[in-house]
């Protein structure tokens, strides 16, 4: 009689088990990283950041396993930075190339040579739940936004002492930004706002109101004289960095099958006179002083080949007149004169 009992407790012990793992494996998993691009394409890694080097010819693509830097001017494969702990999160180089800084899931900041991957030094005294990183263009000064309290604060890079901590923002900040000058910083947030600040006297200068929408991306033109600023929906707005007046917003309201949604990223080009946008599945263009909508460099309608991107920078070197979109898992390299794809990188290599 034991005996018998014991059997069906086991049958159906059995049973169950098979059972739940084939509902679980059923059951699409969801994206528990913190990633704001929680879709990635099947089988590929999906992309947490994209930088330039100050030269145009490589590229930093964060992914999770690590960084790819890739040759820009040729189709070889990428070397491959691997975090010691954590996640990949953010990444910058150097004002002079040589350093590629990054900070990981711990809000540990690492500092290698770019070219050799020899570890120069570990920053720890960062608090662990920031999420966004960004590099001043002298590399001596580390901006870092803290969760906890939606501040952004001021870190020497070299002592990692705190030098400043901006505060304003009523919600969580979502982007950073240094002039290229190196002399004021831009926060966007939650808040729907943006806020401008005086590097070297911590002093707010200006916020920005005009967003319907939590604000999600920010860049400084190379003068320092405009702002661009992307949010939670399709639209970017063009301010003056000076005044704080807003110039004009772009938007592909018009276009439904490229709807970019939240713009997780904008910029200008290195001589000012455009600028690209990306969020959703799409990456546009736009001339900067009319506002005209010029081209869209990708989209899930209008190429097969297209991929869109959450992420879009132009390459610093003005002579390549080259834009880099990236999303799930690949990486386009366009020409903004002619709209040709010039060449076509993938995180699956």
């Amino acid at each position: 009689m034991k005996f018998r009992v014991f059997s069906i407790l086991a049958a159906l012990i059995i049973v169950f088990t098979f059972i739940t793992n084939s509902f679980t494996q059923n059951i699409p998993q969801r994206n528990v990283s913190g990633s704001r691009n929680a879709s990635i394409g099947k089988g590929k890694p999906g992309i947490y950041d994209i930088r330039y080097s100050p030269d145009g010819k490589r590229l930093a693509v964060v992914i999770e396993m690590g960084i790819l830097i890739f040759n820009t001017q040729t189709d070889s494969k990428p070397e491959v930075f691997v975090e010691d702990i954590g996640r990949s999160w953010r990444v910058a180089f150097s004002s002079d190339g040589k350093t590629l800084t990054s900070v990981n899931s711990f809000g540990t900041i690492q500092l290698r040579d770019a070219k050799t991957k020899e570890h120069i030094r570990t920053l720890n005294n960062f608090p662990p739940d920031g999420s966004e990183i960004m590099l001043s263009p002298d590399g001596r000064t580390i901006a870092y936004n803290t969760h906890r309290n939606n501040t952004v604060s001021l870190w020497d890079a070299n002592t990692e002492q705190r030098l400043k901590t901006f505060i304003g923002h009523s919600e969580h900040v979502r982007c950073i930004a240094f002039s290229l000058i190196g002399d004021k910083l831009a926060t966007g947030s939650d808040d729907k706002t943006v806020r401008l600040w005086d590097i070297k006297t911590g002093k707010h200068l200006l916020t920005l109101t005009e967003h319907a929408h939590a604000v999600q991306s920010i860049a400084f033109s190379q003068d320092g004289k405009y702002i661009l600023s992307g949010d939670m929906r399709n639209s970017i707005r063009l301010w003056n960095a000076n005044t704080g007046k807003l110039i004009r917003i772009l938007s592909d309201s018009q276009r439904e099958d490229t709807y970019m949604g939240a713009v997780s990223s904008v910029a200008f080009s290195p001589d000012g006179k455009l600028i690209a946008g990306a969020g959703g599945f799409s990456s546009h263009l736009w001339d900067a002083q009319t506002g005209e909508h010029l081209q869209i460099l990708s989209g899930p309608r209008n190429s097969y080949r297209g991929h869109g991107g959450p992420w879009v920078m132009f390459s610093p070197d003005p002579d390549e007149r080259i834009v880099a979109s990236a999303c799930m898992g690949v990486i386009q390299l366009w020409n903004v004169d002619t709209g040709k794809l010039i060449r076509t990188f993938s995180t699956d290599f």
